[in-house]
C-alpha cells in the first residue's frame, strides 16, 4: 500500500509534516525524478512567520534506488577506485538525511548525508527551481564503515586521519553547478 500524508497547519507541532511510501513513484508523479525506485520519505519542518510559502526543516529518505544513467552514476564513474565500488544499474541507498529550506521555488539544503551498502555522499548546496539553476558539493566516500569507523576512533590520530564530519580515509570531493 502506498500513501502520501502531507500537513500544513501553523497551530500543529510541527507546522509542516510530509511522509509517504513509495517515494519513486510520488517524484515521477510530480515530473522530478524518474531515476528513483521505491523508497520512504519523512520531513518535518516550521513554516516562516513572514512568509507561509516558505519552511524549513529536516528529511529522512529511506531504503530507495537510483537506476539509469544518472549523474550521480557519471561522478561516481571518474571517482572510484576500482574493486571498491562497483557501478551497476541501481545505486542503492539505505538513508539519506540532512537539513532543508524552501523559499521562493529554492530549495537549500544542508548538512545531507547518505548511507548505502556501497558508498556514503555528504552534500550542502541549493536547487532552484524558477531559473532552473543548481549547485551542490560534497563528498563521496567507499561506505567502508568498519574501517573508517575503528580509525576515527583513534585517540587523536583518527581526528587526523578522517577529518571533519564522518567520511572517513577515503573520499573525493565534488562540485556540481549549472543550469
Amino acid at each position: 500500500e502506498h500513501f502520501i500524508n502531507l500537513s500544513i497547519d501553523p497551530k500543529a507541532s510541527p507546522p509542516f509534516l510530509l511522509e509517504g511510501e513509495s517515494l519513486g513513484s510520488m517524484l515521477k508523479g510530480l515530473s522530478i525524478g524518474s531515476n528513483f525506485k521505491g523508497g520512504k520519505i519523512s520531513a518535518k519542518g516550521e513554516l516562516s512567520e513572514g512568509d507561509k510559502k516558505a519552511m524549513s526543516g529536516e528529511f529522512v529518505l529511506s531504503d530507495f534506488a537510483l537506476s539509469g544513467n544518472t549523474l550521480l552514476a557519471r561522478l561516481l564513474s571518474l571517482t572510484t577506485i576500482p574493486g571498491i565500488i562497483k557501478i551497476s544499474k541501481h545505486l542503492e541507498f539505505e538513508k539519506v538525511k540532512g537539513n532543508f529550506a524552501w523559499e521562493k521555488k529554492e530549495l537549500q539544503l544542508d548538512k545531507v548525508r547518505s548511507y548505502g551498502a556501497k558508498l556514503g555522499i555528504t552534500a550542502t548546496g541549493f536547487v532552484n527551481f524558477a531559473s532552473e539553476e543548481m549547485v551542490l558539493k560534497g563528498e563521496l566516500y567507499p561506505a567502508l564503515y568498519g574501517f573508517n569507523y575503528a580509525l576515527k576512533n583513534i585517540p587523536i590520530i583518527g581526528a587526523i586521519l578522517t577529518g571533519e564530519g564522518n567520511t572517513g580515509v577515503f573520499a573525493a570531493g565534488y562540485r556540481i553547478g549549472g543550469s
